[in-house]
């Protein structure tokens, strides 16, 4: 069996940015971050986050360039030196294209935050490339921008001819493939793990493409999608609350006896799609210690 890695995966979208005009910027010790959605298609919402490690001047940052033999080099440089680079020399960071017709820009990634807040805004479309990462909290993955370019491209959800485009590859440690569902293990860097489960797009591919023994590290194609869940609550009303106006829309706080009801967000379904095996390593993981941490968890009673 091979020593377990960290697996890695990306995701590409095109749509119109959502709930960033409304967000703060968070700023932590050591890091800051926003987060904000893509709309994709009428009824798919993907969230992403910028975020970045704050840095001193004297600090260690990579810089890229093409050497006399055409080859792509880095190097490093002082975070303080960022501005004052030699002509052909980039930052390896978090590529930028504010506007249609601008050029693309290199920041580093916690330089990027304010950039992206500062940019763009709601309805905005964009072009934009995420680096796929294992959340464990939520057990999904979380998806962090490497690129973001405005976009000239016209969104219509409502055209009946509009398409997609939601497509990333992403590597995972097989675990079965049965009634059209494709189930596999990822990693992070600190090797902790979520199991994930695809639907196969039968059109592409089935469970009989999938010949693989439990374990085998395998590139998959897949698309992904997040759909809110609303449920309703009913918070009691303080007096100076009450008033006159009556609110309006799907989802207006309706008044009752004892406050009102709303609709909240109380959760999300992720839609993972897979459309295809891109690749497949000779790497072998022994899943017996995550499957069986899993299927554990599942009988806790509560």
């Amino acid at each position: 069996m091979s020593e377990i890695k960290a697996t890695n995966g990306y995701l590409n979208l095109t749509g119109k940015i959502i709930g960033l005009n409304n967000k703060q910027i968070k700023e932590y010790p050591r890091s800051k971050e926003i987060q904000f959605g893509i709309q994709t298609k009428k009824d798919n919402i993907v969230y992403v986050k910028a975020t970045g490690f704050k840095k001193n001047d004297d600090d260690t940052i990579l810089v890229e360039y093409t050497d006399e033999n055409k080859k792509r080099q880095t190097e490093k440089a002082q975070y303080g030196d960022r501005f004052f680079l030699e002509d052909g020399r980039n930052i390896v960071g978090t590529k930028v294209k504010k506007t249609v017709d601008g050029q693309v820009e290199s920041f580093v990634d916690v330089d990027a935050v304010d950039e992206i807040k500062n940019s763009f805004k709601d309805g905005d479309v964009v072009n934009i490339s995420l680096k796929a990462d294992v959340n464990t909290y939520f057990k999904s993955l979380q998806f962090d921008v490497t690129k973001i370019f405005a976009s000239s491209k016209e969104v219509n959800f409502e055209d009946e001819n509009f398409e997609e485009e939601n497509h990333g590859r992403l590597w995972l440690s097989f675990v079965k493939a049965e009634d059209d569902v494709l189930t596999g293990v990822v990693f992070n860097k600190k090797l902790e793990n979520i199991v994930l489960n695809f639907n196969l797009d039968t059109n592409y591919i089935t469970a009989k493409d999938f010949e693989f023994e439990q374990g085998r590290l395998i590139q998959v194609e897949y698309e992904f999608g997040r759909t809110p869940i609303y449920e309703e609550v009913e918070v009691e009303e303080k007096e100076e609350d009450k008033g006159g106006f009556k609110p309006k829309g799907k989802y207006a706080s309706e008044k009752t006896n004892s406050g009102k009801k709303y609709q909240q967000v109380t959760g999300y379904i992720d839609r993972l799609v897979c459309t295809g095996v891109s690749d497949a390593k000779d790497d072998v993981y022994d899943l017996t210690p995550y499957l069986e941490a899993k299927n554990s968890d599942e009988d806790i009673p509560f």
